[in-house]
């Protein structure tokens, strides 16, 4: 056999085996497409559904629809409902866009149509062309696992209803085979919206996560996510007064793990500070544990509302609620009695006329048979601690802000006194106040500090080492 003829035989039993694989490989997109659905189809308010399929030899098209069921709004002709229509362009393996790294195939997702009630929204592209622009590339490996990357390029918009400058958004994801682990970030820059004379700022957004499934439903690992900052700014009342609220440096990271037949989830929050009108506080810091969750129990649950909202997916919402408030209380049953816990640690907030510490926990003792409608049954199985301590002139800064509140109100519906009649009897309400608290000891006076303690256990509830009836009577 002449050689240029072997190397033509060998050039056509390559492109054979690659016609061929690329047929056989539509084929897995097509099955892969599908059975990702089916895990998600719907989900409360959502539902996914596949809309159309149409199978290529190097690439397919699909699309999928998002429904949202929304609350009827008080207005007339609010809608009850937005539906999403995504295209998808399933690039074929072993080779998908050419001349690339073998894969399953790469998969391109774009917004194509926005409809409310089933009505395409008129000119939507053409006011938000950047979200027609906006894609997500998924490329997906042969073992099934997926590497996924969402641009939302920014956008800017100004018109007599107000003015939005978004500075887009990115996620990054991988996903191991059949969602068994899941990695990636988020970045979205910014967002500032202003409308009718309020204005919100949102400072940058920066997100990360790293989850394995212990469960079906269930995933534990680590998130983590700051925020550089938030500005809220609307009118208060006919005055022409406004109002403000702001945060700055705020992180947020939640670990969790699955134990024993038990999840654990341990959260802390950090914020710089927080300002509300001209007043301002900070650093506040807190951890949150939540542990001894009955993984089984949830993960049954999860299923469980996901096939019940197939079947109630045309009934109203609250006739939906009503048939699932079953699948509520036996959950609640059973993770009661798994005996779980809830710690509130080293909660600190800093204000200008000093700071307040403290912490809590929630427990259950998780006795079995006990009726969750039978409270007196139940408030034998709790057990609660709440520890707080703050410096007396922030205690007294909190109650005369309210205190002069009160007496300038009255003042000016009743004329009475005037503005240095109100502190002096602020000074007086103010004394009787604190030393009111602590003749009851609701809290007691360490140095220059406010503290009180109090705890529930075995039924009995206790301030300050002393012990009080829950019931009138007792």
């Amino acid at each position: 056999m002449k050689k240029s003829t072997l190397s033509g035989l060998i050039i056509l039993l390559c492109v054979l085996a690659w016609a061929g694989g690329t047929y056989v490989l539509g084929g897995q997109v097509r099955n892969l497409y599908q059975s990702s659905l089916k895990g998600a189809d719907t989900w409360g308010i959502f539902s996914l559904a596949a809309d159309d399929y149409r199978r290529g030899f190097l690439s397919s098209q699909a699309r999928t629809q998002l429904d949202l069921n929304l609350s009827r709004g008080e207005g007339a002709g609010s809608p009850e409902s937005m539906q999403l229509v995504f295209n998808h362009t399933f690039r074929h393996g072993p080779f998908p866009g050419g001349f690339s790294l073998p894969a399953l195939a790469e998969v391109e997702t774009r917004l194509a149509e926005v409809r409310l009630d089933g009505v395409d929204v008129e000119g939507f592209f053409e006011h938000f062309p950047e979200l027609e622009a906006a894609v997500a590339v998924t490329r997906v490996a042969f073992d099934g696992s997926a590497k996924s990357r969402l641009h939302i390029p920014p956008l800017e918009r100004h018109d007599s209803e107000g003015e939005l400058k978004w500075q887009g958004l990115k996620i990054d994801a991988m996903a191991e085979p059949e969602g068994q682990a899941l990695q990636g970030s988020i970045e979205m820059p910014g967002l500032e919206f202003i409308a009718e004379g309020s204005r919100i700022e949102l400072g940058g957004i920066h997100g990360e996560f790293d989850l394995t499934e212990a469960l079906p439903w269930i995933y534990v690992g680590r998130s983590k996510m700051s925020l550089d900052g938030l500005e809220l700014a609307f009118p208060d009342g006919e005055d022409g007064s406004r109002r403000s609220f702001g945060i700055k440096a705020g992180k947020v990271t939640l670990d969790s793990r699955y134990e024993g037949e038990r999840l654990h989830y341990r959260e802390s929050l950090e914020f710089a500070r927080l300002g509300m009108d001209d007043e301002f506080f900070g650093p506040l810091s807190v951890e949150i544990e939540l542990r001894n969750l009955d993984g089984r129990a949830l993960s049954d649950f999860m299923g469980q509302f996901q096939e019940a909202g197939r079947e109630l997916a045309e009934v109203d919402p609250e006739s939906r609620l009503i048939r699932l408030l079953p699948l509520y209380g036996e959950l609640a049953m059973k993770l009661l009695a798994g005996a779980p816990e809830l710690k509130i640690e080293r909660l600190r907030l800093v204000a200008p006329n000093g700071e307040v510490r403290g912490g809590g926990r929630l427990g259950f003792a998780g006795e079995p048979g006990f009726f969750l409608g039978d409270f007196g049954a139940l408030l034998q199985q709790v057990e609660a601690t709440v520890e707080l301590e703050a410096h007396e002139s922030l205690v007294r800064s909190v109650l005369a802000k309210t205190m002069r509140a009160e007496l300038q109100a009255q003042a000016a519906a009743q004329a009475e006194y005037g503005p240095e009649e109100i502190e002096q009897l602020l000074a007086e309400s103010l004394e009787s106040e604190i030393d009111n608290l602590l003749e009851q000891n609701f809290v007691v006076r360490e140095g220059d500090k406010l503290k009180t303690a109090a705890g529930l256990k075995n039924g009995v509830f206790t301030l300050n080492g002393s012990a009080l009836p829950i019931f009138s009577g007792e």
